[in-house]
């Protein structure tokens, strides 16, 4: 009671308020809207920049909080309109030629026909028609509309929208009452949106997958109902002049109506900025294929043309800091692009990462980190301008967590152990115990992870640079930055080196390494002050240069380090010396010759990698090269 006496109250008091009052309350309530209810403003924008991504910033800024005022203008004529004298309903919502020419031509047909009623600030007005068209029954006339949760409120706004004889259809249990209105011929009007959930029909709306009502389709189709659409032009102030456009299907196919309804919404809301933000952007218009367990895959059960997708579902990915953590990943992320076709895949990544996986043609776009100190999140915070749909970390630290939040991301995907939590992330798989043993791979664990967001595309762990001609050259890489106890001894690689010498005298040796790998490398190559077969390029290259040179090497020699998984992913041969860490767990993933040392009969025992002898490296040498 106390709620329809509230809603008497200001619909009376804005019926007669003076117009200029009105619309500052209006600008006032749609400023504060959009400044202040921060989820709603990250919709407007991310809407606004996913349909219009070459318009700029300022332009999106000006048209969302326009939105804004329109929504609130919306909301109070609903409420108001009931008290409105039919003088003035006459007065500000007057219609074109095109509606009584409609009328009359067809109550004089036998045909049944839609009226499709697009989301403007002026659509409440539909429910006026009547009284500039006193020859046509309404009662022939039926609206779909969403009824209101709230008791009340749905009582007060049927009982408005009815006033002037139009029979008003819940969707919830109006769909019987809508068929005998068609049935009988008359006209059925439809609010069509882009939000119908999971029984809608998948159809793109500006290149992104939108769930579409496919009511439409189905009384077409059933009763071959023309279809037209109603297009309230606003004019100011809750006045609007509105006009019936027959919809021109393009095809005969069963979803014909929901595509080029589609179509021309997408054409009318270019037209002009002020058609533009007359419409209500803050809905969530996209928000389908989003369930944590199916987003890295399109359901096919309902789409039936998705021509015209583009790459905009908006998916980041954080990679991990170690670069053979970031390989051994590789192959579910390429698999990405092809399970979802829509995705646009950005990746977040240390500078050297990205620059390589640049040169490789992996993911769309690049986030390069900053580096860590001070202002590092505030440089982080610029990217909430690019609007991503998903967030995947494939990180386990708060730090990545916290980007995350930062960069205000919807939807954050990370994965978790026993007893890990993560509440900055708003979906954490946890990983099954079967899975966390040893004997599982990480890429199988990272797989599994994305099979659980909807992955359905074949993983393919073949070379990604398979160079079939290999020069004679070995590279050892003898570092492991994040690890000194899976480094192999000093005096081992010595003496490593000098058996190659002599039974590879005719093979260059190349020593790889990032800078923290130099000054060992230095001793290295001064341990053999007269020799020309050995190179140090230890920090003297880029990791694009690094993965060239390794693509051509006969054989690479190293630790459990990125440098054999960057070997291996480029077709490179490995011989690969493990100590403390597990093979199974952390192995060469690529379908290139590998060959593992390790003194263990257990792969999951840790041992002392120095354990591992000279002579057992060089015959594993022999068997990769001669193979």
């Amino acid at each position: 009671m106390i709620v329809r006496f509230l809603l008497r109250f200001i619909g009376i008091l804005f019926a007669y308020l003076p117009g200029w009052f009105v619309s500052f309350i209006c600008l006032i309530c749609g400023w504060l809207i959009y400044y202040f209810y921060f989820s709603r403003r990250r919709i407007l924008l991310s809407n606004l920049d996913h349909a219009f991504p070459k318009k700029s910033f300022r332009w999106k800024k000006n048209i969302a909080r326009t939105s804004c005022v329109r929504t609130v203008e919306l909301g109070l004529l609903s409420i108001s309109i009931n008290w409105f004298s039919k003088q003035k309903l006459k007065k500000k919502f007057s219609v074109d030629a095109s509606i009584p020419e409609f009328m009359n031509y067809n109550f004089g047909e036998t045909a049944a026909t839609i009226i499709l009623i697009p989301h403007f600030s002026s659509m409440e007005a539909m429910t006026r028609l009547p009284i500039h068209l006193s020859h046509v029954n309404p009662s022939k006339i039926g609206v779909i509309y969403r009824p209101f949760r709230n008791i009340d409120i749905e009582s007060y706004l049927r009982h408005t929208r009815e006033k002037f004889g139009f029979i008003m259809l819940s969707r919830k249990n109006g769909l019987f009452a809508a068929k005998k209105i068609l049935r009988n011929h008359g006209i059925l009007g439809l609010l069509f949106d882009q939000n119908a959930g999971k029984n809608g029909i998948l159809a793109t709306f500006f290149g992104r997958i939108a769930s579409t009502t496919g009511l439409p389709d189905i009384f077409h189709n059933k009763f071959g109902a023309k279809v037209f659409v109603l297009f309230p032009r606003r004019t100011g102030l809750w006045q609007n002049i509105s006009g019936l456009q027959e919809l021109e299907l393009q095809d005969d196919s069963k979803n014909s109506v929901a595509f080029a309804m589609n179509r021309w919404l997408e054409k009318t809301l270019t037209s002009s900025d002020a058609v533009c933000a007359d419409w209500l952007w803050m809905h969530n218009r996209w928000h389908c294929q989003a369930e944590a367990s199916n987003f890295l895959h399109i359901s096919a059960k309902r789409i039936d043309d998705l021509r015209l997708m583009e790459k905009k579902t908006r998916i980041f990915l954080r990679l991990p800091n170690w670069l053979g953590d970031v390989l051994m990943a590789l192959p579910a992320i390429k698999a990405i692009s092809r399970s979802r076709e829509d995705a646009w895949v950005t990746i977040i990544a240390k500078a050297q990462f990205c620059e390589m996986l640049r040169y490789l043609s992996i993911g769309d776009s690049y986030i390069s980190l900053p580096r860590k100190g001070f202002g590092y999140f505030y440089k982080i915070s610029k990217y909430r301008k690019l609007f991503p749909d998903f967030y995947i970390l494939l990180t386990n630290s708060f730090r990545g967590d916290l980007e995350s939040k930062v960069i205000g991301c919807p939807k954050t995907f990370g994965m978790a152990s026993d007893g890990m939590i993560r509440p900055l992330l708003t979906n954490v798989w946890k990983i099954p115990n079967d899975l966390a043993v040893g004997r599982v791979h990480q890429s199988v664990v990272i797989q599994k992870f994305f099979e659980a967001m909807g992955l359905n595309a074949h993983i393919d762990t073949n070379p990604l640079l398979n160079n079939p001609v290999k020069d004679k050259k070995i590279a050892l890489v003898c570092g492991s930055e994040n690890c000194p106890e899976k480094r192999w001894p000093l005096d081992k690689w010595c003496e490593l080196i000098e058996g190659l010498l002599k039974k590879y005298c005719d093979y260059e040796i190349l020593l790889i390494g990032t800078n923290s790998d130099a000054q060992m490398a230095e001793v290295m190559e001064n341990n053999f002050p007269k020799c020309g077969a050995i190179t140090n390029l230890a920090g003297k290259t880029s990791l694009t240069e690094c993965l060239e040179i390794l693509a051509v090497c006969s054989v690479t020699i190293g630790n459990d380090t990125g440098g054999i998984h960057l070997a291996n992913m480029v077709g490179c041969p490995v011989v690969a010396i493990y100590g403390p860490t597990n093979p199974f767990r952390t192995g060469p993933i690529f379908a290139s010759p590998v060959k593992i040392l390790k003194k263990s009969k257990n792969p999951e025992t840790s041992t002392d990698i120095s354990m591992v002898n000279v002579s057992d490296v060089i015959a594993a040498v022999d068997d990769v090269i001669h193979r």
